[in-house]
């Protein structure tokens, strides 16, 4: 709850620095303008992720506890196309949550080091000095007599929303892979209901049989009840802010593809 609270009050500070940037800004340089809202609209979606994971914490978790231990009851140890399965989408995981973070990484260093790059390059090759911002937000104080501090905390920023953005999709893209995964591993199982050792001792007894097979279908059962009801809760999270994600960044990227 406390980093939660800190990290919320950041991003919303960020909001209004960018905000005020806006609105302070002379309306008539409208490319000024057109810079800042897309990155006030990163930091809008960014309050938006974060919010809705606090939000719903509890069914993240009981989500991530279903697959960190319940799951496992339907997985056969003996079984080659159970362990294939978990492999495969296992690798995909980690592939998918390496890439999120081998490239979330280099584009905070990028972002945070780019401006300071060109501006030591104009003031040494081109003779130019001009103070550059990883987003050139507004300050109630002279933030060139301050640049070093501006440019840390504009930094630091910029780190906070695009580490939410990489562990937000980290969680989601972990999600729906393991689901993918249980549902495969539950179609094995439906295959494998009555097994070849289930006929051969159907003769000694068909209700003791019988009775083995019905449970096994009523764990099936279950956990495909509790992926639907899970799924269909998570649907409901993330609809509303994933149209808002996508609607608001449709926009800004047009902006800064726009000022580019």
């Amino acid at each position: 709850m406390v980093g939660y609270t800190i990290m919320f009050t950041l991003v919303l500070f960020t909001i209004l620095q960018l905000t005020l940037t806006i609105l302070l800004t002379d309306t008539t340089d409208w490319l000024d303008i057109v810079n800042v809202v897309p990155n006030l609209g990163v930091c809008v979606m960014t309050v938006i992720k974060y919010t809705k994971l606090h939000t719903h914490k509890e069914l993240y978790d009981d989500i991530f506890y279903h697959f960190h231990e319940q799951m496992w009851d339907i997985v056969s140890p003996y079984s080659k196309r159970h362990k294939r399965i978990v492999a495969t989408y296992g690798r995909v995981s980690h592939i998918i949550n390496r890439f999120l973070l081998y490239y979330s990484i280099p584009l905070i260093v990028v972002v945070d080091s780019f401006p300071y790059l060109v501006m030591i390059y104009e003031e040494k090759f081109l003779d130019e000095k001009e103070y550059l911002y990883p987003f050139d937000g507004w300050y109630p104080f002279d933030k060139v007599k301050f640049y070093a501090a501006a440019y840390i905390w504009e930094s630091c920023m910029t780190a906070v929303v695009v580490s939410v953005y990489m562990f937000s999709n980290m969680i989601h893209a972990s999600i729906i892979t393991f689901i993918c995964m249980e549902l495969r591993i539950l179609g094995e199982c439906l295959e494998d209901l009555i097994s070849p050792q289930d006929v051969s001792n159907i003769r000694r007894g068909v209700d003791a049989v019988n009775l083995e097979v019905f449970g096994r279908l009523k764990s099936i059962i279950v956990m495909h009840e509790f992926l639907a009801k899970k799924s269909a809760a998570l649907d409901s999270v993330l609809g509303v802010a994933m149209l808002l994600n996508y609607s608001l960044g449709a926009i800004f990227i047009c902006l800064t593809a726009f000022t580019a």
